[in-house]
Order: structure tokens, then sequence, then C-alpha cells
């Protein structure tokens, strides 16, 4: 007869070791009572299994039966000791909590507990086995790396929170300190613009990252009109209008300016091209309680805002200012880690993505030719998944560009391909 137990080690072993691209993914841990498997009348009760699952692949990585007057929080440390989860996120319910652990890791010198604080005893929980250790407030959490580099985020209120609030503000931050460094050294040359900032996004970064579906739109680089306020008689250009936190210059202010700009005086009349297809996919731009998903908007080419338009640099100017934004735009992006990038840029543009292939197969979602002077094609089309550098597998949406971004189809076409993404 079969050894369960070895069986199941052997499984586990095995499946730690299988070539499955898990970092940088979520894996989540839940028990399950298993249905009408006791035996009442042997006085044998119902099978609990806990089981480490990663959604984002379909697939479970192991299960443990608690043993019998136990509960899950015995099966979670061997479940996950037997895993290679490196850089993985670790996610569980409230019900991991336990009273008395919290302590217990308190004494071990190998992996400390970071963080404590007194109201939150009961909702403090650290695994029995030096890999993790996490703080949590009753309305809010934190989630602490280890020294194994292995996160746990203990999900409160039915949420899912994949990354820590702090990090993200912190990455956000070091980039947008870098890249104003890097302005304030070009400023008015390059055809940049004086009296400005350089733009690492626009929209709430907050509210995107809490959303169940991370979406960024790309163009090219800001537009000079983002910094002209029209109660001016004269062309002058200024944070005042659009980015009125940014006026003192510093980098929290800069990135609040970033965070509040759909709150306050934003160029809608470019921004709502894109609009209808975010809202086929339940998103926008905009605080509307009726879309789940919050957008960000990026620009591949450079943050800055420049006079003339791209299109009418030099060369040289062009090349100068790709020289920053390229990279800078692919670092954003690692610090988004979006789950679908949409393009609307001149396809030749597209080679300056490292994420795709030389030549990318496109579906087309939405297309329609028109015959004036001469034929053109419009169309909103995905790539196969690209894999960004941390692993993680988004989805690439082109459309095409023109005078406006996803330039030639309706907004009734752009939200039913919106739909189909």
């Amino acid at each position: 007869m079969l050894d369960t137990e070895t069986f199941a080690e052997c499984f586990l072993r095995w499946m730690g070791a299988a070539e499955i691209p898990l970092e940088g993914k979520q894996v989540n841990i839940d028990g399950k009572t298993v249905r009408r498997s006791h035996q009442r009348g042997k006085g044998i009760g119902a099978v609990h299994l806990v089981s480490t699952f990663v959604a984002e692949h379909g697939l479970v990585l192991g299960q443990r039966a608690t043993e019998e007057k136990s509960n899950e929080i015995t099966a979670i440390p061997e479940l996950l000791q037997a895993l290679s989860l490196k850089g993985c996120i670790v996610s569980g319910s409230a019900r991991m909590v336990a009273s008395g652990n919290g302590e217990k890791q308190k004494r071990s010198k190998t992996c400390p507990l970071l963080h404590s604080a007194p109201k939150a005893n009961k909702a403090l929980f650290a695994l029995d086995f030096c890999a993790v250790s996490l703080y949590l407030r009753s309305d809010t959490f934190v989630a602490i790396q280890s020294w194994c580099t292995v996160m746990v985020c203990l999900i409160l209120h039915s949420s899912f929170i994949r990354y820590t609030t702090n990090m993200t503000s912190q990455c956000l931050q070091s980039l947008t300190q870098s890249v104003l460094h890097k302005f304030n050294g070009i400023s008015g040359n390059h055809s940049t613009i004086p009296n400005t900032i350089p733009i690492l996004y626009f929209g709430d970064a907050d509210a995107y990252f809490q959303s169940q579906r991370r979406i960024i739109s790309v163009a090219l680089n800001p537009s000079d009109i983002e910094f002209l306020d029209p109660s001016f008689s004269t062309k002058t250009h200024s944070v005042s209008f659009r980015f009125p936190s940014a006026i003192s210059g510093n980098i929290s202010n800069i990135v609040a300016a970033y965070n509040e700009y759909f709150k306050k005086n934003p160029y809608h009349k470019w921004f709502q091209h894109f609009e209808p297809l975010l809202n086929g996919m339940d998103a926008s731009y905009y605080d509307h309680p009726q879309y789940s998903n919050r957008v960000l908007h990026t620009d591949l080419l450079s943050p800055f805002a420049t006079h003339p338009k791209w299109s009418a640099l030099s060369p040289q100017d062009q090349n100068t200012l790709t020289a920053i934004g390229i990279p800078t735009w692919h670092e954003l992006v690692e610090c988004l880690q979006p789950d679908v990038i949409i393009a609307s840029v001149a396809r030749d543009h597209l080679k300056n993505i490292s994420y795709l292939p030389l030549s990318p197969i496109w579906l087309p979602i939405s297309s329609k030719t028109v015959k004036k002077k001469k034929t053109n094609t419009y169309s909103i089309s995905i790539a196969d998944p690209i894999l960004l550098s941390s692993g993680k597998k988004t989805k690439f949406v082109y459309g095409t560009a023109g005078k406006q971004p996803l330039f030639g189809l309706t907004a009734f076409e752009k939200k039913n391909a919106g739909k189909n993404i």
C-alpha cells in the first residue's frame, strides 16, 4: 500500500524543483474541508486540506492534511519549507492568525520579528520557521521582507494586496528623484521647456496598486500643453495649473502632483481618446465609482515635455531625450508591474520596447478600413503576453496612433474592444 506521507513529501520536493516561473508571483494558501469525508459512526472527522496554489498558472503546488484536533497553522510551515518560494508573495486569510506565535518568533535570534504594535497583538502572526515575518494593523497592513526574501501578506477584509505601499512609494520617489536630476541637467536645452517638471506618470498610483487589474497606457512624451495655464493671456509655461503640488520642487510633492493629476485640471481633451477602451476593461484614469480599476499613463520616449512636439524635434534632440527616457520607462514598468500595457504610438516606436519581440504577432480585437484619398486601416490588437524582467507575464495591447491616440475608431468600437481584452 502507498505510504501517503512519503508520497506527499516526494511530490512536494518534485514540485519545488520543477522549472515553474514563480518569482514575483502570488502564491496563495488556503484550507478547505473535503465534503463528506467524515465517518461519524467511527468518530472520524472530515479531512481538512491546506493547499498552496498559483492562480495565475492554475496550479496547485502542494497540499497538507491537518492533523486531528489541530488547525491550518501546523501545515503551513511544512508546505512552504518544501517549496522554493524565493521572491514570491505568499498570501493567506485572516484565519491564519494565531496568538502565541508572535512571542515564539520574537525569541528567535535567527528570524526576528521586525515590527510590533500594542494594537496588533491579536493580528500578529509569524510562521514557525525562519522564512518570514510580518506586521499587521487592524485596518492596514505592512508586509516585511524576511531574510529569505519570501513575503507573506496576511489579507484583511477579503482584499488581495500584492505589493506594499511603502515599497511602491520608495520605488516611485527614487525614480522621480533620478529623472528630476537628469532633467535639471538639460532643462531649457534639447527642446525641453524650463520652469516645468518631468512627468514620470499621470494618475493615482495608490489606487492603481489597489486595483484588481493594473493597467498602464503609453504614448511618446508629455505635451507642452500640460504646462500652459489658460488663464494667462500669453503662452507661459508653469506647473501651477495642472501640477500645483509640485511648485515647491520637493520630490514627495512632485509625486503627489502626479497622483493628483486627474483630480485637478487634467488635459481631458487628449486623455478622452483612451478612456472608452479603458471603460470597456472596467477601468478609468478618473475616480469613477462604476469602474473598479484605476489606470496610470506613461510616456515611452521621454518624461520631458518639449516644444516643438516630438515629430518636429531634430534627430540630435530626439537621441538625447530617448537616451534618458527609454531606460526610465522600462524602470518605471518594473516598478509598476502592470497586468496590461496599452500603447498607442507610431508602430516604428515599438522597437524601443525591449519586452516585445522584433516581429510580434498581433491578434486584431477591433479593426476597420477607411477609403478616402488612400486606404487606411485602424485597429486595436493584442500580442502574445510579454515577460517583464521580474518574470511577470503582461498583456500588451497596441492601438493605431494618428493625430490622437487610438486614432480612427469610435468610442463605441473602443469600448467593445476593451471588453475583449
